[in-house]
């Protein structure tokens, strides 16, 4: 083999020396991140699994794997260089997750572990792994249980406001139906759907798949701040929509109340996407610009 192409050899090959040696501090720093985050990191552990409505955290890491699989190729678009700044990066997150343990701020404890690995990738990779990978350290921070004073604020206006345009539709096809609060009382049947199915568990998920599609696509930056905005009332339309045949199925069928329920939750997050899909063509159709990219047309 000639010296030129030895060079070639050693230029394409994934593997060199700086490229282990920093897989060896990306290795011993997430060892020590693990154990100075521990206490947070169980804790985020223990909400997804007693909380049926923070299961949504499970999701956080394979999505963040995915924006990260669908980047690889930006690898190599940046020169690789370590950074104090990461450093300053894991110190503040450190600092804020003390802050919140000492002042019971559990979003503040719980952040401070996806900040540090940030501050981490930094210190390893340089700056030019924000502008690389951006979406993926987002996501990341999603993995922070939404604080229950949150929940709690949401989750009574979404039982009423689902329960009484649920209780509209119905009326308009002649159901006899009636909302009390946030129950709806059909066919002389007590139904308590409102709180089950209230939206709170399927705004997040759906606004981490909806984050995932639009730093999927080459849209615009307005584009994709329009579609995760609107995934809010879209969030409350899918759930209406599972709501009415789950109420009609609880009032007359009470005994297949149950399997309505059950599939009608597995639809809600394909229809969802499918509607933003539809949103993104019918722009396109009355050419309002929301890729980067248009075709220039004579």
């Amino acid at each position: 083999m000639t010296p030129s192409r030895n060079i070639m050899a050693r230029r394409s090959s994934p593997f060199n020396a700086t490229t282990v040696l920093q897989a060896v501090q990306l290795l011993v720093g997430l060892v020590l991140l693990a154990l100075a985050f521990r206490s947070p990191l169980a804790d985020i552990y223990r909400y997804s699994v007693r909380n049926p409505d923070l299961g949504y955290v499970w999701l956080v890491p394979f999505l963040a794997l995915y924006l990260a699989w669908i980047r690889r190729i930006r690898w190599r678009t940046w020169h690789h260089q370590t950074s104090w700044a990461g450093v300053l990066i894991i110190a503040a997150a450190i600092a804020l997750s003390w802050f919140g343990r000492y002042y019971d701020i559990l979003i503040f404890w719980h952040v401070g572990a996806p900040i540090a690995f940030f501050g981490l990738m930094v210190s390893i990779f340089g700056m030019g792994i924000w502008r690389a990978f951006g979406p993926v350290f987002m996501m990341l921070c999603a993995i922070t249980p939404a604080p229950g004073v949150v929940r709690r604020q949401l989750a009574i206006p979404l039982q009423n406001l689902a329960s009484h345009i649920t209780t509209f539709i119905l009326e308009l096809f002649n159901v006899p139906v009636q909302a009390v609060g946030n129950l709806i009382e059909i066919n002389g049947v007590a139904v308590a759907v409102g709180e089950a199915c209230n939206g709170m568990k399927l705004i997040i998920p759906l606004l981490l798949i909806i984050f995932t599609l639009v730093f999927s696509l080459s849209l615009r930056s307005g584009a994709r701040v329009a579609m995760i905005v609107f995934s809010i009332p879209l969030a409350l339309f899918v759930n209406v929509v599972r709501l009415l045949p789950t109420a009609i199925a609880y009032g007359y069928f009470p005994d297949r109340a149950e399997t309505v329920y059950l599939v009608s939750g597995y639809v809600m997050i394909p229809l969802a996407i499918l509607m933003m899909l539809g949103l993104l063509r019918l722009l396109e159709a009355i050419d309002i610009p929301v890729t980067r990219w248009r075709l220039v047309t004579s």
